[in-house]
């Protein structure tokens, strides 16, 4: 069975604070009946513990890692909102901390791999609150996420979305297909969707095929899927459909394994009433959340920026200009006659500079709040405040 691993990324140092991991992890591993102990000759690793047939290694490596780990990270809907800051952590990274969950080859336990991967993620939820990194590689499923972003999957056991990357293809409505592989109507649009990881925890992948609903429905579908595939072990059957009550159902169509396709694979399409076959409705599935909407973006949506009336703009533009322009001669003015008359010099001259300077402050102030307003990228500093900056 292949190891799990993820990684934090850090830009500057990080102080490592490892004491008590052990009982941490086991006290989130405990509503699964899971327990690890620590391996007492773990000279080469920073900690390494053992139990269940599988064994967890954690090393520090103040280096960088090389771009190649990260081919493709950048692909799915989780990394998405997060890209351009993404891509700037991994310019910057300098240093990593990974976890490591393999086979214990002296054991003779059977090896669950649902059971792996939720030691993976308890056990790098746990790094991620002790250490804040500015991000995290989740490498079985090639996922990169921002550090406070993971930490928001920390309150789930078993984050479906983490365990099973969507590969997506597809383009928007009205644009054009540039790439032969990509599977597509130009003239409606859509998008395919394709759960790769679900092969080792169901014994085959899901493929959500061409279809216009938005990416998050598709998503959750293909998700509820593997999930009541996993708690159930048996999927739903070749012909029944499933989805909300009130919602679009989706069909489920099984591929037996053949030449052209070893593993087999799940197929699933948007069903409607418009379909010649009659379908079979599957047992209800829990909702699975959608995943994309609940993501915070790094930059703010212009149409959310409050922003004064026109009637108002106009008058505060006005008195800017009038400020810059009236005020200036008017101080001046003053220090002229303040020369050539030399009546009251220091308080004229002191009221004749202050006033020049409140109304080049208050011009360019209110220039600046307006036309810098309409004009400026707004960054939501919370995911580098939450990642970079407290390391």
């Amino acid at each position: 069975m292949k190891p799990i691993q993820s990684a934090l990324l850090f830009v500057s140092e990080p102080k490592l604070l490892l004491a008590g991991f052990c009982d941490a992890l086991n006290s989130r591993l405990a509503q699964f009946g899971i327990e690890l102990a620590e391996l007492p000759d773990a000279a080469d690793a920073l900690v390494s513990l053992s139990g269940n047939g599988l064994q967890l290694a954690i090393n520090f490596t103040p280096d960088a890692l090389p771009a190649e780990s990260f081919r493709g990270a950048l692909e799915t809907p989780l990394s998405a909102p997060f890209r351009g800051v993404l891509s700037d952590i991994l310019f910057r990274h300098s240093r990593n901390l990974t976890l490591t969950v393999s086979t214990d080859e002296h054991s003779s336990d059977p090896i669950d791999r649902l059971g792996q991967l939720r030691i993976a993620h308890a056990a790098t939820t746990i790094l991620c609150e002790r250490h804040i990194p500015a991000a995290v590689h989740w490498r079985q499923s090639n996922q990169l996420l921002v550090g406070g972003q993971y930490l928001r999957l920390s309150g789930e056991p078993t984050p479906w979305v983490l365990f099973a990357a969507a590969r997506t293809r597809g383009i928007e409505a009205g644009a054009t297909a540039i790439s032969g592989d990509i599977d597509v109507d130009v003239e409606t649009g859509g998008i395919s969707l394709r759960l790769e990881e679900a092969a080792e925890l169901i014994g085959r992948p899901i493929q959500y095929h061409h279809s216009t609903r938005p990416l998050g429905e598709i998503y959750a579908a293909a998700l509820a899927f593997l999930r009541y595939a996993t708690d159930t072990g048996k999927p739903i059957p070749d012909g029944h459909t499933f989805g909300p009550s009130q919602g679009s159902p989706t069909m489920v169509t099984h591929i037996e394994p053949s030449s052209d396709i070893p593993l087999g694979r799940y197929d699933l399409h948007a069903f409607d009433e418009t379909d010649e076959t009659t379908p079979h409705q599957a047992p209800a599935i829990p909702a699975v959340p959608q995943i994309s909407p609940d993501l915070p973006s790094p930059y703010a949506d212009p149409r959310t920026i409050n922003t004064a009336s026109h009637a108002e703009h106009k008058r505060s533009m006005t008195m800017s200009y009038l400020m810059l322009i009236v005020m200036p001669p008017i101080g001046l003015l003053m220090l002229i006659a303040n020369t050539l008359f030399g009546a009251n010099s220091w308080r004229t001259g002191v009221i004749a500079v202050a006033s020049v300077a409140l109304a080049l402050f208050v011009a360019a102030s209110t220039f600046l709040n307006y036309v810098g307003q309409e004009t400026a990228v707004f960054i939501d500093p919370s995911p580098i405040v939450a990642t970079t900056l407290t390391d």
